[in-house]
C-alpha cells in the first residue's frame, strides 16, 4: 500500500513538473513596490526616490500626496528603490488641476525615457524622449470621457518585451482612454512620474512584475529526481 501511495504521488508531482515546463498559461504578477506615501514625513522626499531634472521640487504633503513645491516646467521624480526593470506595470492614482501630469517609463536617464501623461482635459500621450532633445509623441488619444481636473484618476503604463499599452481611469473606474503600440528604443529602466503643475498630487503607486517561472533545468534537476525516487521504490 505505501509503495502505490509513493509511486502515485511521485507520477503526479512529475506531472506537474512537466506541466510547469510546457505551461502557456501567462505568470502571475508580483508587486515590486507599492506605497501611499503615509510613512513619509511631510515636506520631505520619499526614500529611494530621486527627482531627475532640475525644473522641480518634489515633496510630500500634509495629505501623504507626492506633490510639487516649485516648477518651472514638467519635472520627473522616480522611484530607485524598485530597480531598473525590463517588463512591468507602473500604475498610479493622482489627480491634476491643471497642465500635464502622468507617468515616466523605462527611464534610464534624464534624457532617455518613455512618459505617458493626460495633456489638458481630452487627450492621452505617450511620448519617446531621447538625448540632445529628440522626442517623439507616439500615440494621441482622444479621451471619452473627459479628463476632469482635480478628479482623482489611475493611470498605468505596461512594458511587456517591445509592446508598450497605457491606460487611464476616472474615479468611477470607467476607462476613458488606453493604446497599444510598439517601440524597441529603450529595453529597460526605472519609472516613477511626472508633472508641470504644483495642482498635481499623487495619492498612490504602484509596480507590479510577471512572476518568476520554473528554469527549465531546475524542473528537469526535479522529475530526474522524482523519477529516481519511484525506481528505489519497485526495487524494495
Amino acid at each position: 500500500m505505501t509503495t502505490v501511495c509513493t509511486r502515485t504521488i511521485a507520477i503526479l508531482m512529475i506531472g506537474i513538473a512537466v506541466s510547469l515546463v510546457g505551461s502557456s498559461v501567462p505568470a502571475e504578477s508580483i508587486t515590486v513596490y507599492h506605497t501611499d506615501f503615509s510613512d513619509t514625513t511631510t515636506g520631505e522626499v520619499p526614500a529611494g526616490w530621486t527627482v531627475v531634472d532640475a525644473y522641480g521640487t518634489w515633496e510630500v504633503d500634509d495629505n501623504d500626496e507626492l506633490t510639487l513645491s516649485a516648477v518651472s516646467d514638467d519635472s520627473s521624480i522616480v522611484c530607485d528603490a524598485a530597480g531598473v526593470l525590463t517588463d512591468f506595470t507602473v500604475s498610479a492614482t493622482f489627480h491634476n488641476g491643471a497642465g500635464r501630469a502622468g507617468l515616466v517609463g523605462r527611464l534610464q536617464d534624464a534624457d532617455n525615457y518613455y512618459v505617458l501623461r493626460v495633456a489638458g482635459t481630452t487627450y492621452l500621450d505617450l511620448y519617446w524622449i531621447g538625448a540632445n532633445d529628440a522626442y517623439e509623441r507616439m500615440k494621441h488619444v482622444a479621451l471619452d470621457p473627459d479628463y476632469v481636473y482635480g478628479e482623482m484618476c489611475t493611470m498605468s503604463l505596461t512594458f511587456e518585451g517591445s509592446t508598450i499599452s497605457g491606460e487611464i481611469r476616472n474615479a468611477s473606474d470607467v476607462v476613458m482612454g488606453s493604446f497599444t503600440d510598439e517601440d524597441t528604443r529603450i529595453a529597460s529602466g526605472k519609472a516613477g512620474v511626472r508633472a508641470n503643475a504644483l495642482s498635481f498630487g499623487c495619492a498612490e503607486f504602484t509596480i507590479t512584475a510577471p512572476a518568476p517561472i520554473p528554469e527549465p533545468g531546475a524542473v528537469a534537476l526535479l522529475i530526474s529526481a522524482l523519477a529516481g525516487l519511484l525506481v528505489v521504490r519497485r526495487k524494495r
